[in-house]
């Protein structure tokens, strides 16, 4: 038997959907509650949609992966996202916008950075 999430105890949290055929991370979220599963019956048209349709037609579900929750509030959690969403490269992503805070300029080669 498996055990239902009590998502109040996650606090804020921040969320990653992963296709389960390539284990590629194709969006990151944040949220409250059972945020992190109301896109899988989302309405609204958008191209993190459009993957989960895709695999659903395909007999896949997106696998949901908590990257971080018992984060005490909004603004750390906005930055936990935004965090994700520049390692990972909003390119390679569905999400529409990078996260607040995120850092457009982000350098992640350590040679690059002892220049600075």
């Amino acid at each position: 038997m498996t055990k239902r999430v009590q998502w109040r105890k996650l606090k804020h949290y921040v969320y990653a959907y992963v296709d389960p055929r390539s284990d590629e991370v194709f969006y990151i979220g944040k949220g409250t509650g059972n945020r992190a599963i109301k896109h899988l019956t989302d309405e609204k048209e958008s191209t993190k949609k459009a993957k989960i349709d895709e695999l659903t037609k395909l007999g896949f579900n997106p696998q949901i992966e908590i990257i971080r929750y018992g984060i005490e509030n909004d603004e750390e959690a906005k930055k936990v996202e935004a965090a994700c969403i520049d390692v990972i490269g909003i390119e390679n992503l569905t999400n529409q916008i990078k996260g607040k805070g995120s850092n457009p300029m982000v350098e992640k080669n350590l040679m690059r950075l002892q220049q600075y």
